[in-house]
């Protein structure tokens, strides 16, 4: 019968020592936000969260003599959120619409060369001492729409957006 390995707290304290100890949160945020050609650019800190988009391998199954191999197939990237400060002129609520405004003419209906609307977005993981320790660029990104914004006289909280946006691919790199 094997004999079952105990665990020292002298090996647990080891293990947790220096840059070993637990991340406490996620803490990510924007280098910049892209340039829209007649837009103000929002500042870093209007950015209170994103949802990172990580992509997913899809299997291919094949059969060989009554046996199922699994191999990757499709890569997909989803959809992913940024939540936004808004601030007293509505700034961040006209960078996106004007953003959306590159991607369909609100006019005419038609949609613009992706070259006109999809940018890169730069984010940096921070470790508890708020030093950059994973960059991730999001290529490609465009604004797909707003979440509905409840327009009352009531209550009186911080007003933020919620943005979807798309993309087409993510790419992380240890710093």
């Amino acid at each position: 019968m094997a004999s079952v390995r105990q665990i020292t707290l002298d090996e647990v304290m080891r293990g947790t020592e220096g840059d070993r100890g637990p991340l406490l949160e996620y803490k990510w945020i924007i280098d910049s936000f892209p340039t829209i050609e007649g837009k103000e650019t929002l500042p870093i800190s209007y950015c209170e969260e994103v949802s990172l988009p990580f992509p997913q391998i899809s299997e291919k199954q094949f059969t060989i003599a009554a046996t199922n191999i699994m191999f990757p197939g499709a890569s997909q990237i989803q959809a992913f959120d940024i939540t936004v400060y808004e601030d007293q002129k509505a700034r961040t609520l006209d960078y996106f619409l004007g953003w959306q405004s590159i991607v369909q003419n609100p006019y005419s209906g038609g949609f613009y060369p992706a070259t006109f609307f999809k940018k890169d977005l730069k984010v940096y993981l921070l470790n508890n001492k708020n030093i950059p320790i994973y960059q991730a660029l999001i290529r490609n990104v465009w604004p797909m729409g707003i979440q509905n914004l409840s327009l009352n006289y009531t209550g009186g909280d911080r007003v933020r957006l919620n943005v979807n946006m798309a993309c087409d691919s993510f790419i992380p790199t240890r710093l």
